[in-house]
């Protein structure tokens, strides 16, 4: 979802919208962080006329009506209040004490504090403390102060003196009206200055007076630590009336922390920093200046570098024609970037992917190809496995279209399928690696048909790609499948393969699959003498050895003395030969 785009239609929004939730959760009362203000109004408007005729709940009762008035005046929707009493009025629905009071409210902040003080006569509506906020506020957005002062006197009867909630209506009033001496006056009252106080006045003088803002912005931030959350919406406001500079200046307060939602990527993707940048991608077409644009927000966000990529990625889903652009801005982070940066950067790369591809999986074969091809065209490579296999369970279905695999007909789709991987990947993946999670895939199966088959594929290509991949999917297949020959076919391609290179890397990794098979039994409680004497046969007939340290630690796994005794004798890859490459949990 694209924060801010214009001309953003109907059904989009109203997609956006689940009817039964947001309202009974007032969700549609509150800022929705993932939607500018414009959005948010239209959305309002869209969800009444939806939820009038959606009968919402089993019907319309007083708490959605007092719901919906309060998300009109949150989202400064206009509304017939006149209509709106009479529609409750026909469903049989007296206003209760909140439906008045939200009455009040919304003419408060229309503007329209007579209609506010008519309404109360005519509903015998007596001034209580929260009406006195809304008719100081109303009176004071006029600039009439005198008569906001009056309210006071009157309270001041009923023993309800100055307090927080009467300075704030003065304050937010103040700013209504453009009135910056009074607004200030008034701050300097306020004795428990709060930055969310600070932020509204900003956003209601903006609308009309927004070369008034500097004092509002001089005072801020009051909590640095909160401030990236509180101040979201102003920048949203800001951006979205044009009032770029001042939103600026916000986001460089704001001092960005490391994410700790497992959703990473939207959670960055709402941060004010990202959604300012976002903001200006959409409307820039120059590379340095996008380049500029994130290098000044690096003292505001450490991770600026890394959240731009992310900003790129779908900025380019969203506006294809960006895409070549796109594409050079992050080639030139990624050159540009340390180490740290760019695992970052893969990292938030692996979730966006496994995201999108799970979303295009469920759309079409045709749609998941279109995501893969997009992250590639953009000179993203995927890291994240569970990305990849979405991508391969797709490709190479379980179960196919027309019931159930040959043999053959299993052994030709993996190639036809790594041809087109190739093609699509825009040189992005080397063939090593794409049959690396071709392999993965057929054996992460569990089954004895896709098991043979990646056999049959080691044996064809004369090389097992990828084995710290997989090593460990091995394991787990041949203890389920006991298919010892495939299992032992793929260790004989990579022995062969590895004594022809004189590097033992890639088998030393595949044979610590037998420990890992040994330990996958033991949790189970599955006699593992047996497999493992299987296995020991295949590699006698094959004069295949074992490495010295596996051998060892292999033995001391094993029951059956006369199976132990084998494993002694079994050749093996002596020290001298074998270069050990200790990995934890093996040795």
């Amino acid at each position: 979802m694209l924060l801010g785009e214009k001309g953003r239609n109907f059904e989009e929004l109203l997609n956006l919208l689940d009817l039964g939730e947001r309202v009974g959760d007032h969700l549609l009362a509150v800022d929705d962080v993932d939607l500018f203000p414009g959005d948010q109004k239209l959305l309002t408007e869209i969800a009444w006329d939806c939820v009038r005729e959606a009968e919402v709940g089993g019907g319309l009762n007083n708490d959605v009506y007092n719901n919906m008035i309060l998300a009109f005046i949150n989202q400064e929707v206009k509304l017939d209040v006149g209509n709106m009493l009479e529609e409750m009025r026909t469903r049989e629905l007296e206003p209760d004490i909140i439906t008045k009071n939200r009455v009040v409210d919304y003419y408060c902040k229309s503007d329209k504090v007579d209609n506010a003080l008519q309404f109360m006569k005519d509903t015998d509506l007596s001034l209580s403390e929260h009406l006195a906020w809304s008719i100081i506020f109303g009176h004071t957005a006029q600039g009439q102060v005198s008569k906001a002062e009056e309210i006071l006197k009157s309270l001041n009867e009923k023993n309800i003196h100055w307090n927080l909630g009467m300075y704030k209506a003065f304050i937010l009033g103040s700013a209504k009206f453009g009135d910056a001496d009074a607004t200030q006056f008034f701050l300097s009252k306020y004795r428990n200055t709060l930055d969310v106080v600070i932020l509204e006045a900003v956003q209601l003088m903006n609308k009309n007076h927004s070369d008034r803002l500097g004092f509002l912005l001089d005072k801020l931030p009051v909590n640095v630590e909160m401030f990236s959350a509180r101040c979201r919406r102003t920048v949203k406001m800001l951006l979205e009336t044009g009032n770029t500079d001042a939103a600026w200046r916000l986001v460089r307060m704001t001092r960005e922390v490391a994410e700790n939602n497992s959703d990473k990527d939207r959670v960055i993707m709402i941060s004010p920093g990202v959604i300012a940048l976002r903001h200006f991608i959409i409307d820039c077409e120059k590379q340095e200046q996008i380049l500029a644009k994130i290098q000044e927000l690096v003292e505001s966000d450490k991770r600026i570098v890394a959240r731009a990529v992310l900003v790129l990625i779908e900025t380019a889903f969203e506006r294809p024609e960006k895409s070549e652009m796109a594409r050079k801005v992050i080639r030139e982070l990624l050159e540009n970037s340390d180490k740290n940066e760019q695992q970052l950067i893969r990292n938030l790369v692996g979730q966006s992917s496994k995201r999108r591809l799970t979303e295009a999986s469920l759309v079409s074969r045709e749609q998941l190809l279109s995501v893969f091809q997009s992250y590639c065209s953009l000179g993203l490579s995927i890291d994240k496995v569970r990305a990849w296999d979405i991508l391969m369970k797709t490709l190479i279905p379980d179960i196919p279209d027309h019931g159930t695999w040959s043999q053959n007909e299993l052994y030709e789709k993996t190639f036809s399928v790594k041809d087109l991987v190739t093609n699509s990947s825009h040189g992005v993946y080397s063939h090593s690696v794409v049959w690396s999670h071709i392999l993965q895939h057929l054996i992460n199966r569990e089954n004895s048909l896709f098991f043979k088959t990646a056999a049959t594929v080691c044996k064809k290509l004369k090389v097992a790609y990828g084995p710290k991949r997989w090593y460990l999917s091995l394991a787990n297949c041949v203890v389920i499948t006991r298919d010892v020959t495939s299992f032992v076919d793929i260790l004989e391609v990579c022995y062969h393969n590895c004594d022809k290179k004189g590097k033992w890397d890639d088998y030393d990794v595949l044979c610590s699959s037998m420990y890992a098979a040994i330990a996958k039994c033991q949790n189970r409680n599955i006699d593992v003498d047996v497999l493992l004497g299987d296995i020991l046969d295949e590699f006698w007939k094959r004069n295949l050895r074992i490495p010295t340290h596996f051998r060892e630690s292999i033995m001391e796994k094993l029951h059956d003395k006369k199976l132990r005794l084998l494993f002694e004798n079994v050749p093996v890859l002596g020290r001298n030969v074998f270069k050990r490459n200790t990995r934890k949990g093996i040795v």
